[in-house]
């Protein structure tokens, strides 16, 4: 039989202690570094979108195994895009970087409002191009393979919706103007 010293004793003490003051020092970090860390993670990711467009989007390949001759068979995001992404991923690191220094939530929902519209692009317009099958210009028949530049927008476009969201979170929202006084006349 215990008595009701001892039952009282064991209940005040805390419950996972070392996993308590890990969760406590990894807040603390965090906290404190949290917004660094975000506003690096959307910096590369709209570095990688920019990456992106010098690689090859996709690739047609025959079954035979060999890259088709027909034109267009072979394409980097910059031929898909127009270059878009790289403005896109410049603009975002830029505002990513803006919405740090100056601790405005703003600029880093531009930047996340960036980074989805490219996610968005990567999985609406390329990535049914980069899982097509058929005949292709030159009537040989073919299937795209997904190039690196895909992958890495992809993953650009990820990591900077993130990291851009994170910060938008982290950083205090834009204060209010204050409401007018009105004079009281006598």
């Amino acid at each position: 039989m215990t008595s009701r010293g001892a039952e009282s004793a064991s209940e005040s003490r805390p419950r996972g202690g070392r996993a308590s003051a890990a969760g406590r020092r990894l807040g603390a970090f965090f906290g404190r570094h949290g917004p660094t860390i975000a506003t690096g993670a959307a910096v590369l990711g709209g570095l990688l979108l920019l990456y992106a467009e010098t690689l090859h989007l996709y690739r047609i390949v025959t079954p035979s195994g060999s890259v088709s001759n027909a034109p267009g068979s072979v394409r980097t995001g910059g031929d898909q895009h127009s270059w878009a992404f790289a403005v896109m991923g410049v603009a975002a690191a830029g505002s990513a970087v803006l919405a740090r220094v100056t601790r405005q939530r703003l600029p880093a929902l531009a930047a996340t409002l960036l980074g989805a519209i490219a996610l968005l692009v990567a999985l609406t317009v390329d990535l049914p191009d980069v899982t097509a099958a058929g005949v292709t210009t030159q009537l040989e028949v073919g299937s795209a393979d997904p190039g690196a530049g895909f992958w890495i927008e992809l993953v650009g476009a990820l990591v900077l919706t993130a990291g851009a969201g994170i910060l938008a979170a982290l950083l205090p929202p834009a204060a209010r103007p204050a409401a007018p006084r009105s004079r009281a006349r006598p």
